[in-house]
């Protein structure tokens, strides 16, 4: 498996959707798949066999069994009746799985954007762009982000909030000082909140769906949500992003970080708060309050909410 930063990115430059689409094409219509013989179809319509074939068994999407290729499960998922979009939006699942080596790049790279107005952008040194070019040039073909001329920047691209926001649950502490935060966190009573939640979720949508609810902060615990789950309606499905808090019965009150702030904003109906009062370390889960669109809901209601957002964190150099 692929896991030194300097394989990867040399891995993103060599790939892109049309070759891993034609790989798969294929290794999923020939009879004869000995890999000489996949590599010479392969060849005739696109370049660089050797790395796109070890991106998709890195992905999970061919196996290599006694040198004949066959795909798997997911890569015959990700091929059958296809388009562009879902061929994107399935190398996007595939990336951010948490078995993929890829992951941490690009949960790396797309961490250095921020949001600024209605647009969440990132300004590269000239450094920077070659250091990331690879990486960002694979997620330009993935439709994630573009660059902008007007100045000169790279812009999220709308209704990819959800690889953004997964970004930022990725990232890891970095000092001593979160270290000891997330000693702290794993002890304490928003954890113990985290897990009355997921047993609610479980039951609010039935064994069928528990392989779609994650522990989101069980991994990582500086994530802006705790736990994605899915909502199920009209025959549709789709992602739900749940902060969870615990907080006085009386008052509701809970404190938003930057990030969990930030991130409401992006997924807007898709980000969920569950407000569930404690008292003694318990949970009253049948006086548990769950706001959807809590940025609109709640941050911009102020017929029903109050904020303080003058809040002022000092730390000793």
């Amino acid at each position: 498996m692929t896991d030194s930063s300097e394989e990867v990115p040399k891995a993103f430059d060599r790939v892109n959707v049309k070759s891993i689409y034609q790989l798969l094409t294929v290794v999923g219509k020939s009879s004869d798949t000995l890999v000489p013989r996949v590599e010479s179809a392969y060849l005739e319509h696109a370049r660089e066999f050797d790395s796109v074939l070890r991106f998709a068994k890195d992905i999970g999407w061919i196996a290599d069994r006694n040198k004949r290729l066959e795909l798997t499960e997911s890569g015959s998922n990700a091929w059958r009746n296809s388009t562009e979009d879902s061929m994107r939006t399935a190398l996007l699942d595939a990336i951010t799985n948490r078995s993929s080596p890829y992951r941490k790049q690009v949960a790396a790279y797309l961490g250095r954007y921020s949001l600024g107005g209605a647009d969440v952008t990132y300004r590269p040194s000239i450094e920077e762009r070659l250091r990331d070019s690879a990486v960002r040039d694979f997620l330009m073909d993935l439709r994630v982000v573009e660059h902008r001329r007007a100045d000169d920047c790279y812009v999220l691209l709308q209704g990819r909030e959800d690889i953004f926001a997964w970004a930022l649950s990725a990232r890891k502490p970095v000092s001593h000082t979160q270290i000891s935060r997330l000693q702290e966190r794993q002890e304490s009573l928003g954890r113990a909140a985290e897990l009355a939640v997921l047993s609610y979720e479980q039951s609010r949508l039935g064994k069928e769906w528990w392989p779609h609810i994650e522990h989101v902060s069980e991994d990582a615990p500086y994530s802006p949500y705790d736990i994605k789950s899915i909502t199920i309606a009209g025959g549709r499905r789709w992602a739900r992003f749940i902060e969870v808090k615990a907080v006085p019965d009386d008052t509701f009150r809970f404190y938003w970080s930057k990030a969990e702030l930030e991130v409401a904003q992006l997924l807007a109906e898709r980000y969920f708060v569950y407000l569930i009062p404690a008292f003694n370390g318990t949970f009253d889960l049948g006086k548990m309050l769950i706001v959807q669109d809590p940025y609109r809901t709640i941050y911009r209601n102020e017929a029903d909410w109050t904020t303080e957002e003058n809040v002022v964190v000092c730390s000793k150099r």
